[in-house]
């Protein structure tokens, strides 16, 4: 339960976004490697399938990453409006607080007289 509240469900699909995507554009750069090999041995249709590999492993790769942006900022901000939230709640209760005390004392003190 302790695990959940500090990492929350979104944050380690964040995570888990971000991590699939750095690697899928890591694989990417290894298959251009490999793509700058078979050009110079001139093996077209290797080549031609080496880059049609390179270029989805790095579109899905740049499209996860952007999706771990995303969230991260929307998450972040939902948060931030959460503790605002709370911050207000509290301010109010406080206020409340105060003015009910401040009203029992005044009656306590009309009382005595």
């Amino acid at each position: 339960m302790a695990f959940n509240s500090m990492f929350g469900g979104g944050h380690i699909l964040i995570v888990m976004l971000w991590l699939i995507g750095t690697l899928l554009l890591i694989v990417s750069v290894f298959i251009n490697n490999q793509v700058a090999h078979y050009t110079q041995r001139d093996e077209r249709h290797k080549e031609k399938q080496l880059e049609y590999y390179r270029n989805t492993f790095s579109q899905i790769g740049v499209i996860l990453l952007g999706i771990a942006v995303s969230l991260f900022i929307f998450f972040f901000q939902q948060s931030y409006l959460e503790r605002q939230r709370q911050d207000s709640q509290m301010q109010e209760l406080l206020a409340n607080l105060a003015d009910s005390f401040t009203s029992g004392t005044r009656l306590r003190i009309f009382q005595q007289d």
